[in-house]
């Protein structure tokens, strides 16, 4: 999305932030998404600054994010990922501390050094103060929104594969065209490490 200071509508705000107009009327309501009303408009019109959404999202726990970059900068970004130990550097992220424990240990036993987070907002920053070489973002709970967690990873950095695990039986389909491959948590562990050995 173009660089802009002002969003003119629920619409260029749902867009800007990745979520659906509704939910970021919900959030408005109950969470405070700073968004304004021109005098002697209709309710339904409204504005609302980019540089204040930013920092709400910043800010603001349900969002679980931290601030919004846009696509041109994240194009800045290098892709060369950080290795360490002479290995390359992954991101797992899942609610479930116990099942991201295992699968750290996993993953570094087949040639990986492994970083993990528990919730959106600490993974976005992991994300941002390292050079990942991939993510595997985890969808089974319904307290971690895979699809925003996804969205704003893309955003800052669009050419880093994210491989979503999932235990449910059908993945929204928003969540999945964030996914550059989508793993069945029934699949096994084998058969995630085959498919993140296809990218990293």
């Amino acid at each position: 999305m173009q660089d802009k200071q002002f969003l003119n509508s629920w619409k260029e705000v749902a867009d800007y932030v990745g979520r659906s107009a509704r939910t970021l009327q919900r959030w408005e309501k109950r969470w405070k998404l700073p968004m304004h009303r021109p005098a002697g408009k209709m309710r339904s019109a409204v504005i609302a600054l980019t540089s204040e959404i930013d920092e709400w999202i910043r800010q603001t726990p349900v969002a679980g994010l931290t601030k919004v970059v846009s696509p041109l900068d994240a194009a800045t970004e290098p892709i060369q990922p950080t290795i360490r130990n002479g290995l390359p550097l992954l991101l797992c992220i899942d609610d479930d501390a116990d099942s991201g424990a295992v699968r750290k240990q996993f993953l570094e036993a087949n040639g990986y050094e492994v970083l993990t987070a528990i919730d959106g907002r600490s993974g976005v920053e992991l994300f941002e103060q390292n050079r990942i070489a991939l993510v595997v973002l985890s969808c089974c709970e319904e307290s971690l929104d895979g699809e925003v967690v996804a969205r704003m990873l893309k955003r800052r950095k669009p050419k880093v594969p994210i491989v979503i695990m999932t235990g449910l039986h059908e993945l929204p389909a928003a969540t999945r065209q964030m996914a550059d491959r989508v793993v069945a948590q029934a699949s096994g562990s084998e058969f995630l490490l085959s498919t993140i050995r296809a990218w990293a």
